[in-house]
């Protein structure tokens, strides 16, 4: 469609340049004829001085030769010039055939700019105004490359989808299919991103959790640990106090019964008669405490049947005592000490 516009451009260039040679000898003319010769040697920069001479001269100034000045200044990429002169344009001729043309190049004028949002607006304005216009399917594709260049991809995909859909034959069909791809391309890129980052998230929360909770777990453990053995502790400590009493009864049973034995011993040897042999009352395991026994006598109640009690004397009905003391002190050296005294004995307990 550009080069249909440019045959145009072209043509009436022409006729302009056999009208003006006609009056060649008239300096007025000199411009705009040097003007054209520039623009069809597509010298834009020389193109565009020579028209904008002949704009600034009112009776040189004509709808043609300004469109002529907007493409020129178009070419040689002086933007800001092509917007100033296409208001000009817009309010000098507003019923001007090339009106929808003046409207495509302020709307590129834009977007060359870097006015993305502002191109959007004006290419909406041409299409709304000039439907079925040749250039309808540029500004289309103009639309979406704004879009794209706003990373607006969603919009864009719309306008390029409808190019593919509906202008197979523009020559903006195959720049349209092209960014369909790269548009694919970058969708399937920012899924896998948020696929990565939504799987990254998960393991951050994960792991924050896991070592949340092994640190409460440790924690716990240790406390316990210590509970158990603050437990244990004072168990050790009770226990160790009860065998301390334990190891003292023992020891004051093992003097007392000592004791007794000494006397019992001390009893024995200040009586004249021969004394039998020493008997033995156990008193806890592995030792035993001697008893001295009269001559003839089993035992304590040895001799009884043959001498009546009025007879006995003192000291024997004492030492008699003293081996019933010794006796129970005995047993219960036994219980203390967890023998088996009462078994030996015959006693029951």
């Amino acid at each position: 469609m550009k080069n249909v516009r440019l045959a145009h451009i072209t043509a009436f260039a022409i006729s302009l340049f056999l009208c003006a040679h006609s009056a060649f000898a008239n300096e007025k003319f000199a411009a705009t004829v040097h003007g054209y010769e520039s623009f069809r040697a597509k010298d834009w920069e020389s193109a565009a001085i020579f028209f904008r001479q002949s704009v600034n001269t009112p009776s040189e100034r004509s709808p043609e030769i300004l469109y002529m000045l907007i493409v020129s200044e178009m070419n040689a990429q002086e933007y800001k010039n092509v917007a100033s002169d296409c208001d000009f344009f817009l309010q000098s001729y507003p019923d001007s055939q090339y009106r929808p043309a003046v409207m495509f190049q302020k709307a590129r004028s834009a977007f060359c700019l870097k006015d993305y949002s502002g191109a959007i607006l004006l290419f909406s304005d041409f299409c709304n105004a000039n439907v079925g216009n040749a250039l309808y399917a540029s500004a289309l594709y103009w639309i979406a490359e704004s879009f794209y260049a706003l990373y607006d991809f969603d919009s864009a995909k719309d306008f390029y989808e409808r190019i593919v859909a509906n202008y197979a034959d523009e020559p903006k069909y195959e720049d349209s299919k092209r960014r369909l791809e790269e548009i694919a391309h970058w969708e399937r890129e920012e899924k896998l991103l948020y696929l990565l980052k939504i799987t990254g998230e998960e393991y951050l929360a994960a792991k924050e959790e896991y070592e949340r909770e092994l640190k409460l777990y440790k924690n716990s453990d240790i406390d316990g640990l210590r509970q158990r053995l603050r437990e244990y502790g004072l168990k050790i400590s009770e226990l160790e106090a009860r065998n301390a009493e334990l190891e003292a009864e023992a020891e004051k049973a093992r003097l007392e019964a000592k004791a007794a034995n000494d006397a019992a011993a001390a009893a024995s040897v200040s009586k004249p008669s021969v004394s039998a042999p020493p008997m033995v009352v156990p008193t806890k395991a592995g030792s035993a405490v001697e008893v001295p026994v009269k001559n003839g006598e089993k035992g304590s109640d040895a001799g009884k049947k043959n001498e009546p009690p009025e007879k006995k004397s003192a000291e024997t009905i004492m030492t008699e005592s003293e081996l019933e003391a010794l006796k129970a002190k005995a047993l219960r050296i036994q219980e203390l000490l967890g023998g088996n005294s009462s078994e030996e004995d015959g006693t029951e307990k």
